[in-house]
């Protein structure tokens, strides 16, 4: 049921208890482990709400600082991540009503934020307590705890032989017994290594055999973690199933409109062939163990399943080796083939398809659900068609550009203009160059399996898959990795210039006093001095109106300082010029221009050339007058926007590129980059990751081989700045 505003104001009411607000509880669990049956048990505790799965809380942990107060700026980015994820429909709240619930916690750091989000139903349900039943939380324990210190965790464990069954039935989580025994093993010991260090007062194992064959006595257990009483409504969940499970997920869940049965239960001794038992053991036996299961063949046949452990091992080198059939790969092909397979995983009732165009007329075709993806679900701001057109048409010209696009459900889920080449190795690459301070590709941060599918696409025609730089802590990087190693796939990780960042949350006042004593000295003096010699003018030119002619002072200035004596300046290049004039138009006509401008009089002293939305600044090119440079008109012109950005409230981070001694000055933080490739299943692909990134792996342990690096690298320096000196 959805809440109008007014509702909304009063379910929510006054600020709840700060000992309630910091203690939530979470239900995690593998994939069909039983979560949404022990959900669907404490949401009938006169006290407790469980609502449908978020998700959306390791989005705003990606993108949000923990611990810290929020910015206004940083609140809306909140809300655009829980609105735009899929499952925030299944909670049937509008975005108005989150929007409302979220009007008071402005200063709040991001636990109260959650916390909002989780009593909109709370409230309205007059219930006291909230918790959070998402599987795929499973693995983000310890990420959980820094957010909440004081929440709970329940962990559901159910005989992994039951859950593989389950999950192949689906489709869920690969399509072997060893796909599916690796995943519950992965997920299992993350909990326990994660959830045991915590404690019995903040972590509890219940077992789904339990809690079915002696339900009442299992959830007595869970009340008492909790602090909670027992409620005998807890035993009568499934007379309210059914509209408790939003109708796309009801066929999954077609066993929770009854009790449970002793048959639900040790599936896999009836269903499951020794075979498949074997193979299950040999990836997870040892998880098994931990997690109190005993295996099937630990007394009968030791040596029978070390041999299929071998087996297992051998069969994974000689796929990856190219000299065995990669029949995951060939399938997934197939259905590619056929335009797709329904995600059942993903839980959504339409078609995953992959689209591939070759013609710069799909760049237009594409541009409305491309850009909608890319400025609402993707935290890239170089990422959109009008970024990839303009790149495209200026240093590319001639070049064929493939953009992949999934999309189901009348919207983009990926978005990835790339250029193929090699023949020996074939190869997907991005569209970047030094001028692209980013990921140049979007894809929906809500829906982290996309990744996933992403890699089998492109593996499927290329043997590598090379993302370019990313931010190596954030989700993009962390994800797609994460995929590759689901895969037993290589990756190839290389350091990139870090990226200088301030951080604005917080208003002008706090920035300026983070600043360095002498670079706010400097800048205040050099403010001073300006203002004594004229009329000084701080200016944004954001509106398409008057830009041509800003443009080219701004490129005009340029020229005079030292990139115009080495030769380096944007008009010194006719694609570098083209790319930024086109570039600015498009995003004026989008509202995501920021040309901020220092006027001395009519003469332009300073200028810095920025893309401004998401709750971002992206700095990409500046310039000052050199016959002003000892009043250090660029540090003025800095501190106008910085405090004009942080007093506004919009903005929540200004990147300013790769870092250089002076962005290191201004910066709040260091963000590191790196290059990322991921090279596919076959002998040439390991052969070439060998040859390429492995051994630059072995030669970099070599001190000799360091220090002639290091060298080499201090003459390259030498001779940069030798350059600049003249």
């Amino acid at each position: 049921m959805s809440l109008d505003v007014p509702d909304a104001a009063r379910a929510l009411g006054a600020s709840p208890p700060a000992a309630e607000a910091a203690d939530p509880f979470f239900v995690v669990g593998t994939d069909r482990s039983g979560t949404t049956l022990l959900r669907l048990m404490l949401n009938e505790h006169p006290r407790l709400h469980v609502p449908p799965e978020s998700g959306f809380v390791s989005g705003l942990m990606d993108a949000l600082p923990v611990g810290a107060p929020l910015s206004p700026a940083q609140l809306r980015l909140a809300g655009e991540i829980v609105a735009g994820h899929w499952r925030w429909k299944d909670w049937e709240v509008s975005e108005e009503v989150l929007k409302e619930a979220l009007a008071d916690a402005s200063g709040g750091d991001l636990a109260a934020v959650v916390d909002r989000v989780f009593r909109i139903g709370t409230r309205q349900r007059g219930k006291q307590r909230w918790g959070d039943k998402t599987p795929i939380y499973v693995e983000e324990i310890d990420r959980l705890h820094r957010l909440f210190p004081r929440a709970k965790f329940l962990h559901l464990i159910r005989d992994g032989r039951d859950v593989g069954l389950s999950l192949r039935a689906l489709g869920w989580r690969g399509r072997t017994v060893l796909d599916v025994a690796r995943y519950w093993s992965r997920s299992v010991e993350a909990a326990l290594a994660a959830g045991r260090p915590l404690g019995p007062g903040l972590y509890c194992e219940l077992r789904y055999e339990d809690l079915v064959l002696d339900t009442e006595e299992t959830l007595r257990r869970a009340c008492a973690f909790l602090g909670e009483a027992f409620d005998g409504r807890m035993l009568r969940f499934h007379e309210s199933a059914p509209r408790e499970i939003a109708a796309w997920e009801r066929p999954i869940h077609a066993k929770l409109v009854r009790p449970p049965a002793p048959s639900d239960v040790g599936r896999w001794r009836r269903e499951m062939s020794r075979t498949a038992v074997a193979l299950f053991e040999a990836v997870a036996g040892p998880t098994l163990e931990a997690a109190g299961y005993a295996p099937h063949f630990r007394r009968s046949a030791p040596l029978q399943r070390g041999a299929v452990r071998a087996a297992v091992a051998a069969a994974g080198g000689l796929r990856r080796a190219g000299l065995m059939p990669d029949w995951r790969g060939i399938a997934g092909r197939r259905r590619g083939a056929r335009g797709g397979a329904e995600d059942s995983r993903a839980g959504r009732p339409f078609m995953w398809r992959w689209e591939v165009g070759a013609a710069r007329a799909d760049l237009d075709r594409h541009a409305s659900a491309w850009n909608a993806l890319a400025h609402s679900r993707s935290s890239s701001l170089f990422s959109d068609a009008a970024w990839i057109r303009a790149f495209a048409d200026a240093f590319l010209p001639r070049e064929r550009i493939f953009l992949h696009v999934l999309a189901g459900g009348g919207r983009a889920a990926a978005v990835l203009p790339l250029r193929k080449a090699g023949r020996l190795l074939p190869s997907w690459s991005v569209l970047a160059n030094h001028h692209t301070p980013g990921p140049p590709f979007a894809v929906d941060e809500g829906a982290p399996e996309v990744y996933g599918r992403i890699l089998d696409h492109l593996l499927g025609s290329a043997r590598v898959a090379d993302f370019g730089a990313l931010p190596s802590g954030g989700a993009p990087c962390r994800r797609l990795i994460a995929a590759a190693r689901e895969r037993r796939l290589l990756c190839a990780l290389k350091g990139a210039s870090a990226e200088a960042v301030v951080d604005l949350g917080g208003g002008w006042a706090r920035l300026r006093g983070a600043l360095p004593p002498s670079l706010r000295k400097n800048a205040e003096a050099g403010e001073r001095k300006l203002t004594a010699l004229g009329a000084l003018a701080f200016d944004v030119v954001e509106r398409p109106r008057d830009l041509h002619r800003v443009l080219e002072e701004c490129f005009h200035l340029e020229t005079l300082g030292w990139k115009g004596r080495t030769g380096t300046p944007i008009r010194s290049s006719p694609a570098a010029l083209r790319f930024y004039t086109d570039l600015a138009h498009a995003a004026a006509a989008q509202s995501r221009l920021a040309l901020y401008t220092l006027r001395l009089g009519p003469r332009l002293v300073a200028f810095e050339y920025c893309l401004r939305a998401q709750g971002r600044i992206a700095l990409l090119k500046i310039s000052y007058d050199p016959e002003f440079a000892r009043h250090s008109p660029g540090h003025v012109l800095r501190c106008r926007i910085l405090q004009r950005e942080s007093e506004r409230g919009e903005i929540a981070v200004y990147s300013m590129g790769p870092e250089s001694p002076w962005k290191v000055r201004w910066a709040t933080r260091i963000e590191p980059m790196a290059r990322l490739r991921v090279y596919g299943p076959g002998l040439v692909s390991t052969a070439a990751f060998a040859a390429g990134p492995g051994l630059r792996t072995l030669l970099g342990r070599s001190a000799l081989l360091r220090a002639l690096a290091r060298r080499r690298r201090e003459a390259r320096e030498a001779r940069r700045r030798d350059r600049k000196g003249r």
